[in-house]
């Protein structure tokens, strides 16, 4: 099975993607396009964008996008980008598939998929998906384009700090080109693994909803805090603080989380006394248990 680990370069070179055409403004895109910026992957000049919120496209044009790229007209979008530039599919699963109602009295909005597919009259166009649970096959079927075109992505909501976990998927058959732009273009938001599709779900839950749980320690940690004594801003601080040391930690230092966990529990002592109530509460297992459901439920939304 493919597993791939790898991570973009920061360079001075000039742009080293022709260009991206993406599709929904969301706080995922914007800090994907951001850092691709930062880290000079991609040329403002060479970006287009479409979004429906003008709020959004007036964003994507305070950082170097020429007004006439950002725009709210699918096929006004896919003109304006050059031939072979790849797409971005940065929208939700629900508005690439389904139809919906925008209000009273308002005609249903058409899906995304259905409203591209004649629009995209090049077959061999990369494709990059971000959307949730929505297969490779689904989305070229959608398109009416070649499945070998089609790359999925899962980064996570670290991209906003440069340091998401991201997985991206691409059949046996990619265009090497169109891998290494991917690769580029998710290495400048932090790590990437190239994985088997039958592991996305499981990627998902595992980091894709994984900071959730480290905010939902945090939360507790923090009420605990204040429960002892703490003001709520200095058991906040406290609590980040600690989470950010002990992140840093693992990542810096190759023995595995149960050695470090070992290495700061002493026998007898308040480490020891903390963790035996945890472990009383099943916590190790509650959290498998928790993951694998979320993985289970990102099977049944792909199905």
């Amino acid at each position: 099975m493919r597993c791939l680990l790898s991570s973009a370069p920061v360079t001075d070179e000039p742009a080293q993607l022709p260009g991206l055409l993406v599709f929904g403004g969301g706080a995922m895109a914007q800090a994907i396009v951001r850092a691709a910026l930062d880290r000079r992957v991609l040329s403002p000049l060479r970006i287009t964008l479409c979004e429906p919120g003008a709020a959004k496209r007036e964003l994507f044009d305070s950082w170097g996008l020429p007004p006439e790229s950002t725009t709210a007209d699918h096929a006004e979008a896919c003109l304006r980008a050059a031939p072979g530039t790849p797409i971005l599919l940065a929208v939700k699963p629900q508005s690439f598939l389904g139809a919906f109602p925008p209000g009273a009295g308002g005609a249903p909005i058409a899906a995304l998929g259905d409203t591209l597919r004649p629009l995209l009259t090049d077959p061999d166009r990369p494709i990059l998906s971000i959307m949730a649970g929505v297969r490779r096959s689904t989305i070229a079927d959608r398109l009416n384009i070649r499945g070998r075109s089609v790359i999925r992505a899962m980064p996570n909501v670290a991209a906003r700090v440069g340091l998401s976990m991201s997985a991206l998927c691409a059949g046996e058959d990619a265009d090497p080109d169109d891998l290494g732009a991917a690769l580029l273009l998710f290495g400048s938001i932090g790590r990437t693994l190239l994985i088997e599709e039958e592991l996305f779900d499981a990627f998902t839950a595992l980091a894709g909803s994984g900071p959730a749980y480290l905010f939902l320690l945090a939360e507790a940690m923090t009420e605990a805090g204040a429960r002892a004594g703490f003001s709520p801003e200095a058991s906040d601080l406290i609590v980040r603080e600690t989470l950010l040391g002990a992140a840093s930690l693992l990542r810096a230092d190759d023995r595995s989380a149960e050695a470090l966990r070992e290495s700061v529990t002493s026998r007898g002592g308040t480490t020891a006394a903390a963790l035996g109530v945890l472990e009383e509460a099943g916590m190790v297992e509650t959290v498998v248990r928790a993951i694998l459901a979320a993985r289970d439920r990102g099977r049944e939304m792909g199905a």
